[in-house]
């Protein structure tokens, strides 16, 4: 786990993302799923994949104008969801 007291910068800076992927070992095959604009930008900045899901802080308005293109309305959605977004 990484939390926003793991790095001085703070998103859509992205590293934390760069934390995790690093304590994972993985090279770039991963999603961010998150909840806001910002998690969007934050995945941007990572140069890895985003799903956004619609239950929580940010309206899919808000995600899609910050580069937000694939989405869920429920939690057993991601599966999928993710794999897709790891197949483009």
């Amino acid at each position: 786990v990484v939390g926003g007291g793991d790095v001085p910068e703070k998103k859509p800076h992205p590293a934390a993302v760069g934390l995790a992927l690093s304590k994972l070992g993985e090279g770039g095959a991963a999603v961010l799923v998150g909840d806001s604009a910002v998690d969007a930008a934050t995945a941007r900045a990572a140069e890895i994949a985003f799903v956004g899901v619609l239950w929580g802080l940010g309206t899919r308005e808000e995600i899609e104008r910050a580069g937000g293109t694939r989405f869920v309305e429920r939690a057993c959605e991601l599966p999928a969801a993710c794999r897709a977004a790891l197949a483009r």
